[in-house]
């Protein structure tokens, strides 16, 4: 084992490094999307009405939609992952 998310023996990776690395992959996701939106906004703010409330606001994108990427992720990658390796749990490989 190496220390990077395998399971016991050779059964290979397992529930929890499932959802970890769609958490991590809505993380970025969620990362990306914040800074377009947060960035995107800011310059139509400049460009039209001026600096206001709501160009602070959309830069709270930059925190908010890559906790909430992160956290969608990790359920949806406990489910992909119980539905996937769920039913082996138990069962002999050899």
């Amino acid at each position: 084992m190496t220390g990077r998310g395998e399971g016991v023996g050779d059964r290979g990776p397992g529930v929890r490094s499932t959802a970890l690395g769609f958490g991590r992959w809505g993380g970025a996701c969620g990362l990306v999307c914040g800074a377009l939106y947060a960035f995107g906004g800011a310059v139509i703010d400049l460009l039209t009405v001026g600096p206001n409330l709501g160009t602070a606001l959309a830069f709270g994108a930059l925190i908010g939609m890559p906790a909430i990427g992160a956290a969608c992720g990790l359920a949806l990658g406990a489910v992909v992952g119980f539905v996937v390796h769920g039913s082996k749990r138990g069962q002999r490989t050899s």
